[in-house]
C-alpha cells in the first residue's frame, strides 16, 4: 500500500525520534557512568579512559566535517544505516575490550555511529519533510535522547552495580540491533526536498571548505555561532558526563549519583521539545537565553552539592539546559545564516560542537587527576558559558532575520537593539 507524503512524515518524524532514542540516549548519554568502574578495574587514570569518550566525539566531529562531500556520495540512507552496524560492531568490542587500546578502537567505531546519525542527519531529514514548525519537529525528534538517556541510565546504574559495567555494553550492543530493524525498513529522503542530492542543491562540493572560511571571514555573527558552538560542546556536554563522577567525589553514593544523573537526562528530553516550542514562537533569542541561564545556574549549584537536595536540585536546573548542543545550535545556525547556507555548514557547525565535546571531558578529568576535584574546571565552564550567553545573544539581537514558508513572505520587525540586556525583549512579528 502506498503511503501519502504527508502521512510519511509521521513515519519519518518516529524513525528520527528513534535515531536520536539509539544514537544519543543509549550510546552518548551514559557514557559518565562507565568512568569509575572501569578505571578501577584496571587501574586507569581518569584521564587516560576518557579518551575513549574522546574518539567518540572525534568520530563524529571527523563525520561532520565532511558531512557534504558524503551525503552527497551516499545519501541520508546509508548514511543512518552505516551508523547503527558500526554503532553494534563498537559496542561488542567495548563488551570484551581488557585493554586501552580495546576501549580506544571500540569507542572510535561508536563514534562513526554517532557521526553518521547526528543533529546535522536528524536536522536535514527534517528539513526535507517538514516545511513548518522546525524546532517543534526537532525538538519532539531530540526529546529521544532524554527518553533514551533516562530509561538507559537508569538500568545501566543497577546492571553496572549487579551484573557489572560488561553486561551493560552488551545490552547497547543487542538493542541497537533491534531498533536498527525499523529504521533499515522505513527511514527514506523525500526525492522532492530541497536538500535532496541535486545539482543546485549539493551540500558542499567544490570550494566547501573554502567557501566556509570566506564565510567566517566575511560574516561576524557566524564567526561568533562557530566559536560559541565549539563553547557549548566543550562545557555543556562535559559537565553532564562528569556529573555521576562528580557527585560521588562530593560523597553522594553512586547509585544516588546515578539516579540523579538519569533524572537529568529525563528533564533534557522534556525540555528539548519546550525549547523547540518556545523557539517557533517567541524566536530563538528567548529560548537560547534560558537554556543557557539553566546552565549557570545549574552547574553553580552542582559545585557545591554535598547532599541529594542540593544534588536533585541542580539535576532539575541543569537539565533545561543540554538541549542547547542538538536543539538550539541547528536553530541559531539557520537563524544567523540563509536557507542555502544552513544546508551547506550545518555539518561544520555541528563539527565545532563535537570538537569540543571532544576537548571538554579529557580537560575535565585531567583536572580531576591534577586537583583530585571537578570543581576547578566547573568554575572555569562556568565562566566560558558566561561568555557564550554574551557572543550568542548579541549576534542573535543584531540578525537580519529571514523565514521563508510556502506560499508566505516573511517579514521581521525588529526594534533597534543597543545593548544585549534586549536579548529578553526582542520580538519578530511576522506578517504574509
Amino acid at each position: 500500500m502506498k503511503i501519502s507524503s504527508e502521512k510519511y512524515k509521521f513515519i519519518i518524524l518516529g524513525c528520527s525520534f528513534c535515531i536520536f532514542f539509539v544514537m544519543l540516549g543509549m550510546i552518548n548519554s551514559p557514557s559518565g557512568l562507565f568512568i569509575v568502574p572501569v578505571c578501577e578495574e584496571f587501574g586507569f587514570s581518569r584521564s587516560s579512559f576518557s579518551f575513549t569518550l574522546s574518539l567518540c566525539t572525534i568520530g563524529g566531529m571527523l563525520i561532520n566535517i565532511f558531512y557534504g562531500k558524503i551525503y552527497n556520495r551516499f545519501g541520508l540512507r546509508k548514511m543512518i544505516c552505516t551508523g547503527f552496524i558500526s554503532g553494534i560492531i563498537g559496542f561488542l568490542i567495548l563488551w570484551q575490550a581488557a585493554s586501552l587500546p580495546a576501549f580506544y578502537l571500540g569507542g572510535a567505531l561508536a563514534g562513526l555511529a554517532f557521526g553518521f546519525n547526528s543533529t546535522t542527519t536528524i536536522a536535514l531529514l527534517i528539513n526535507g519533510w517538514f516545511t513548518k514548525k522546525q524546532g517543534t519537529i526537532l525538538g519532539i525528534c531530540s526529546a529521544g535522547s532524554g527518553l533514551g538517556g533516562f530509561i538507559f541510565s537508569s538500568l545501566f546504574v543497577d546492571i553496572i552495580a549487579t551484573d557489572g559495567y560488561r553486561m551493560a555494553y552488551l545490552l547497547t550492543a543487542i538493542c541497537i540491533a533491534v531498533l536498527a530493524i525499523p529504521i533499515f525498513l522505513f527511514v527514506k529522503e523525500n526525492p522532492t526536498a530541497r536538500t535532496t542530492n541535486t545539482p543546485g542543491h549539493k551540500i558542499g562540493g567544490a570550494g566547501y571548505f573554502s567557501g566556509f572560511k570566506q564565510l567566517l571571514a566575511e560574516n561576524t555573527k557566524a564567526r561568533k555561532i562557530f566559536i560559541s558552538a565549539f563553547c557549548l560542546g566543550l562545557i555543556i556536554h562535559a559537565t553532564m558526563i562528569i556529573t555521576p563522577a562528580h557527585l560521588e567525589n562530593n560523597g553522594i553514593d553512586s547509585v544516588t549519583a546515578g539516579t540523579i544523573y538519569s533524572a537529568i537526562l529525563f528533564v533534557m528530553g522534556a525540555t528539548k521539545i519546550a525549547m523547540g516550542w518556545v523557539n517557533d514562537r517567541f524566536g530563538t533569542n528567548r529560548a537560547m537565553a534560558i537554556c543557557i541561564g539553566c546552565f549557570l545556574t545549574g552547574g553553580l549549584i552542582m559545585i557545591f552539592a554535598d547532599n541529594t537536595a542540593m544534588a536533585w536540585l541542580a539535576a532539575m536546573i541543569f537539565g533545561l539546559s543540554v538541549s542547547t548542543e542538538s536543539v538550539m545550535v541547528p536553530m541559531v545556525v539557520k537563524r544567523i545564516l540563509d536557507e542555502k547556507q544552513y544546508s551547506k555548514y550545518l555539518g561544520l557547525y555541528m563539527a565545532a560542537v563535537n570538537a569540543g565535546i571532544t576537548a571538554g571531558v579529557p580537560v575535565a578529568n585531567y583536572s580531576f587527576d591534577l586537583f583530585g576535584s571537578y570543581v576547578p574546571v566547573m568554575i572555569l565552564y562556568l565562566a566560558i558559558g558566561t561568555a557564550v550567553f554574551y557572543m550568542v545573544g548579541s549576534s542573535l539581537s543584531t540578525a537580519k532575520v529571514k523565514q521563508r514558508e510556502l506560499a508566505a513572505e516573511t517579514v521581521i520587525e525588529a526594534e533597534p537593539k543597543a545593548q544585549f540586556g534586549e536579548l529578553w525583549t526582542s520580538r519578530e512579528v511576522i506578517t504574509k
